[in-house]
């Protein structure tokens, strides 16, 4: 699991948080204060008197200007506390920054909030603009950050411009602050996901069935026919998303949109997979996301199986601009990995050489463990023995201040594929008698964590769970994690979060 950010960097951000919006409601209350008191001096002095209209003109400049700074920071901080107490939702992405912002979208300027993760820079407006939004750009994705003059006069405007030729304008506290956050966040190599993809295959045509999804919004990867007859197809969504659960829900409204004949051509493809793609940088320590027991019932229900790939973060892997250089979308069906082709071997390094002449092999991607965590608000205190008689050892177990009960378990044995662990586990859940059956029922969470350790070797590593096993998955109303560990560079991975310097 990640490290979640200390208290001293809450109370940072609180306090950074109340400087900028002091000073946007400042500035603000400063500039609506001028520009009435110039107006009403020049209307009174023009029609009455000009020594009365300077009077009227400084009494209307300080009142409007007061009160329309109060107004502002009323305004924002009731806004604030909403985007405040949404923090927590970028835990998993370790947020560095965040405070208030504009954003310009055409004539548009809309009011918000802008929040910097080690693997995103995402801006959501809040409900009080014509047009609410939400936007985000990946890290890998930005070209260049500049600060700019809003208005030719103040130094708070952060021009952002990406890859694809994209800018995107903001107003921000501090965007010299700002611009030296984001680009020290993009100098180091993050693990984010990369994409997830639909790959079928299929004895029959799948021409139409493409088709049908392209109209549904899916973006065709590829569709071709190989020398062996079979048709290969490779699909994703229109648009990326941080998350894989986001992606997969777009796939499956496709999928069960399907009518009865195009249903039956999905139904006969003989790999129906979801493949999702991580590249694996240095930050964090260690980096999660998860599938919800929900839709894992919908990926059950459409006979797909998962697969999960994970890219090295060398340099040797990336192009001139430093993006991954050949991502899932862009391989062809020969360059798989799919179901059948197991773990690909693009590229190998060249073995290190000691100070003793002796060569040394890169660290391996490989399967680490797989657990399964359970939070409970009954005791569970029975299940647990049970289990443990069934060679599922508990590594640990405790009851928290709330009173809900954690445990995790593990197999007895060091196991390479987390398909193999996990129908042990299933084993031993589908086995048990109807009391603690219902115990398990009762658990608010029931998650396999499959943790893999990241190294650099090969190109690209992947392993896959069965349409058979995300059945069984599903029956037992479990959910999915995936966790990538860092490698330190002593020939391992880390346990434990790295000392803070």
């Amino acid at each position: 699991m990640s490290a979640g950010p200390s208290d001293s960097d809450s109370i940072a951000r609180r306090e950074s948080s109340r400087r900028a919006l002091a000073a946007t409601s400042l500035g603000a209350g400063t500039a609506f204060g001028v520009i009435a008191g110039l107006l009403t001096g020049g209307v009174v002095g023009v029609l009455v008197e000009p020594s009365l209209g300077f009077r009227m003109g400084l009494a209307v400049m300080l009142a409007a200007g007061a009160f329309f700074a109060i107004g502002t920071w009323c305004f924002a901080r009731v806004t604030a506390r909403t985007f405040e107490a949404a923090r927590p939702e970028f835990a998993p992405e370790t947020l560095l920054h965040d405070g208030p912002a504009n954003h310009r979208r055409g004539w548009e300027v809309a009011g918000g909030w802008l929040y910097l993760t080690k693997s995103r820079l995402v801006f959501r407006s809040h409900k009080f603009n014509v047009h609410s939004h939400e936007s985000w750009i990946p890290l890998e994705d930005i070209a260049a950050v500049r600060p700019t003059r809003t208005l030719l006069l103040f130094r708070t405007g952060l021009r952002v411009f990406t890859r694809s030729g994209r800018e995107e304008r903001l107003v921000v506290h501090e965007p010299d602050f700002w611009c030296a956050l984001i680009e020290r966040a993009r100098a180091t190599p993050q693990f984010h996901h990369l994409n997830t993809d639909l790959v079928l295959k299929s004895d029959g045509d799948l021409t139409a069935l493409s088709a049908t999804f392209t109209a549904h919004g899916l973006m065709e990867l590829y569709l071709t026919r190989g020398d062996d007859g079979r048709w290969y197809a490779c699909f994703e969504a229109d648009e990326n998303h941080p998350e894989p659960e986001t992606i997969i829900t777009l796939l499956l409204d496709a999928v069960e949109s399907l009518p009865p004949p195009l249903r039956a051509a999905w139904d006969g493809c003989s790999l129906r997979e979801l493949d999702l793609g991580y590249d694996c940088g240095v930050e964090p320590w260690a980096f999660n996301q998860g599938l919800s027991a929900g839709l894992l019932r919908r990926v059950a229900a459409a006979s797909a199986a998962l697969r999960v790939t994970l890219y090295r973060s060398t340099d040797d892997r990336r192009s001139s601009d430093g993006r991954p250089a050949a991502p899932q979308s862009e391989r062809t069906p020969s360059e798989g990995p799919h179901a059948e082709l197991g773990p690909a071997v693009i590229t190998k390094h060249t073995p290190a050489a000691t100070p003793t002449g002796e060569d040394v092999a890169p660290p391996q991607f490989r399967h680490r463990n797989t657990d399964l965590v359970l939070q409970s608000d009954a005791d569970v205190t029975g299940l647990v023995a049970e289990l443990t008689t069934r060679r599922l050892p508990c590594v640990d177990v405790s009851r928290g201040d709330n009173g809900r009960w954690y445990v995790r378990f593990e197999v007895d044995a060091q196991l390479p594929e987390p398909e193999t662990v996990i129908a042990r586990m299933l084993d031993a859940v589908e086995s048990l008698a109807p009391p603690l059956r219902a115990v398990w029922d009762g658990c608010s969470l029931r998650e396999f964590d499959i943790g893999y350790d990241c190294g650099e070797e090969p190109w690209a590593f992947n392993q896959g769970l069965s349409a058979g096993l995300l059945r069984r998955v599903a029956a037992a109303g479990g959910s999915i994690r995936i966790t990538l560990y860092r490698w330190t560079g002593d020939g391992a991975t880390s346990d434990e979060p790295p000392a803070a310097d």
